[in-house]
């Protein structure tokens, strides 16, 4: 397992690497991600209750997704890239408009 201190976000496996930026931002970021030899993976994104709130899929061709969660509060959430249902990494999200 991988932690970087500098960015605060864990990488479980080792094989995949992702940023999102600006963080804290106001619902509106840009997740840049390698998935290394997972060809896809699916963003969650969860409210501190545990409560999924937002979903896509990312394909390893792009490398770089806009997400646009402007409607949900201000507040703390945890994104993550799961693949075949296992996690893959994790970070957190701070949503400050």
């Amino acid at each position: 397992m991988g932690y970087d201190e500098a960015e605060g976000n864990v990488s479980l496996t080792g094989d995949v690497q992702a940023k999102l930026y600006p963080n804290p931002n106001n619902g509106s970021f840009t997740l840049a991600y390698d998935l290394k030899k997972n060809n896809e993976a699916e963003v969650l994104i969860y409210d501190v209750t545990g409560k999924m709130v937002y979903k896509t899929s990312l394909d390893n061709l792009e490398n770089m997704k806009q997400i646009n969660i402007n409607n949900l509060h201000n507040g703390i959430y945890f994104i993550q890239l799961i693949h075949d249902k296992n996690l893959l990494w994790t970070d957190k999200l701070i949503i400050s408009k």
